[in-house]
């Protein structure tokens, strides 16, 4: 009888899917493997996602079709809570980062900078309640943001020319949304539609 497969079992046979575990294990390191698939458990359980291994394919699903468009230099996944959910003004909220790509022209990685929850100002919140209106997104050009916004000075000291932010769900009390960014010109119409396609495949497969 086949015994059980165990959690990190499970998410091995997601992650080799998205290509490269599967070269790694052939040549013989299953425990390089092992230990980085463990620290990617240890971060979805970080996050309080309820289901942390369908998550991990999701993500790496849209991280792979968005790093495919090379006008994209930065994808940050994040999530904000303040304990019931989506902000609301007057109130604190905290947001963070807990997965990420930026592409070699970033001087840092910025799913590193913003992993620690950030106290956000009211300019952020305002963002994130237009955020969840009819559009479901927020163009961020920072040339145009006020000059107070905390936001902008994180934007100017990484060099993101222009962002764009899209709700993706919320879950758990928590608001999950994502980050799409350029170090260089603006996104054209063209860009923002091939954009939005991949985007909403993440949330389909999201709110499954």
């Amino acid at each position: 009888m086949t015994p059980p497969r165990t959690p990190l079992d499970t998410l091995t046979l997601i992650l080799a899917a998205f290509g490269g575990v599967a070269v790694a294990m052939a040549a013989g390191l299953r425990e390089v493997v092992r230990a980085w698939c463990d620290r990617w458990v240890a971060r979805i359980r970080a996050t309080g996602i309820r289901d942390g291994l369908q998550s991990v394919a999701v993500y790496f699903g849209i991280l792979d079709e968005l790093k495919r468009l090379d006008f994209v230099d930065r994808v940050l996944l994040l999530v904000g809570h303040n304990g019931g959910g989506v902000p609301k003004p007057g109130e604190e909220y905290t947001v963070r980062s807990f997965y990420g790509y930026a592409s070699n022209r970033a001087a840092r990685d910025p799913s590193e900078m913003y992993r620690n929850s950030i106290l956000v100002d009211r300019h952020y919140i305002d963002m994130l309640l237009a955020m969840l209106g009819p559009n479901k997104k927020v163009v961020n050009t920072t040339a145009e943001m006020p000059r107070d916004a905390a936001l902008r000075h994180y934007y100017e000291a990484e060099g993101v020319a222009q962002s764009v932010i899209f709700f993706i769900k919320v879950s758990d009390n928590n608001l999950y949304y994502l980050s799409v960014g350029t170090y260089g010109q603006p996104f054209t119409d063209t860009q923002m539609f091939q954009i939005e396609m991949a985007v909403q495949q993440l949330r389909v497969l999201a709110n499954q």
